[in-house]
């Protein structure tokens, strides 16, 4: 995949998502029947998980993600 390729990709998976969260965040639930969410919700995790990792790595049958408890603030002092 040619990195145009890429961007076109995650531009058209953002304008998406966006609209859905509009629709939701609208109440108009009910144009959700004839949305496939089964096939949208792997990509919805592999954005916030690419958003949220520290680093990610797409290898040839997996996507790696790491993450850092320290940065994302989840371990305190004691």
């Amino acid at each position: 995949m040619t990195a145009e390729e890429k961007e076109l990709l995650l531009a058209r998976l953002q304008s998406r998502v966006r609209d859905l969260k509009d629709t939701a965040s609208k109440g108009q639930v009910e144009s959700f029947g004839s949305f496939p969410l089964d096939a949208v919700i792997p990509y919805i995790a592999v954005y916030y998980g690419a958003s949220f990792a520290d680093t990610y790595e797409v290898t040839e049958k997996f996507l790696e993600f790491t993450f850092s408890f320290k940065r994302m603030q989840l371990l305190t002092e004691k």
